[in-house]
């Protein structure tokens, strides 16, 4: 017996307000000089646009989803 399991579009790889992150594309320019990985947990998704707190920073920055992937501990 063969079972299909179905999957969606994104491979169940969906952002959620409170994920923690790690920025792997277009890296802010106060951030260039910090030791990898840059972690950071997301405040707000807007859209296409998803709003990151990097760690120990009191600013929001800007990315798309190809410009983060989930972190796990």
């Amino acid at each position: 017996m063969i079972i299909q399991l179905k999957r969606d579009r994104t491979m169940g790889l969906r952002f959620k307000k409170g994920d923690s992150v790690e920025i792997i594309g277009n890296i802010p320019f106060p951030l260039l000089e910090k030791t990898k990985p840059l972690l950071g947990k997301i405040t707000t998704i807007d859209g296409a646009y998803i709003l990151v707190r990097p760690k120990y920073q009191r600013w929001e920055a800007e990315f798309y989803p190809g410009e983060i992937k989930h972190f796990i501990k």
